[in-house]
């Protein structure tokens, strides 16, 4: 027996159980998932190694702008990030006019703060400081702080095979993002 509690009174009921496998059996019927059977990703990992990892915080040249995310504003400069690839930087002297000067690559990066010349952002599960130097287009490593966030989970968020878990894989790999199969 179930109990539900309402501002009035407590409501208790017996689920019919006809209804109860009539209900279950248009939900298989809907989705093709049964009570038995787990839907698994269709998705798989992309991994990177933890020394490639850490490596892979650089300046480049401008790139070209295409999939746009988030836009961090630090004037005279636009931050704006590329999901998972890095950063867009932009000379917005001329708000009019704003000039594509450089591109901060950070691998699974999808969030940045900046306080004075410090940019903070995540690098795949690492948390990253670095001094950007807009006049040499460098950056410059300031810390990391490992594991400092979950891997990325498959788009369709349905189980992911145990092939895929920590336990089961090269030891310094770790998943930066899923395509599809």
């Amino acid at each position: 027996m179930n109990y539900y509690t309402s501002p009035d009174s407590l409501i208790s009921f017996s689920p019919d159980k006809r209804v109860v496998n009539l209900l279950r059996k248009r939900v298989v019927s809907l989705t093709g998932i049964s009570n038995n059977v787990t839907p698994k990703t269709v998705y798989k990992p992309v991994f990177i190694s933890r020394k490639d990892l850490e490596k892979s915080v650089s300046t480049l040249q401008a790139q070209p702008f295409k999939s746009p995310g988030k836009i961090y504003i630090k004037q005279p400069y636009l931050f704006i990030n590329k999901p998972g690839e890095g950063y867009y930087v932009f000379d917005n002297s001329d708000p009019s006019n704003p000039q594509n000067i450089a591109f901060i690559k950070a691998i699974g990066s999808y969030d940045i703060a900046i306080k004075g010349n410090t940019l903070y952002f995540d690098n795949a599960v690492d948390l990253v400081s670095a001094i950007y130097n807009p006049a040499t287009n460098t950056i410059t490593l300031a810390s990391r702080i490992k594991d400092k966030f979950s891997e990325p989970t498959p788009p369709d968020n349905l189980f992911v095979p145990t092939e895929f878990n920590n336990a089961s894989r090269r030891g310094d790999s770790i998943i930066i993002n899923w395509v599809k199969n």
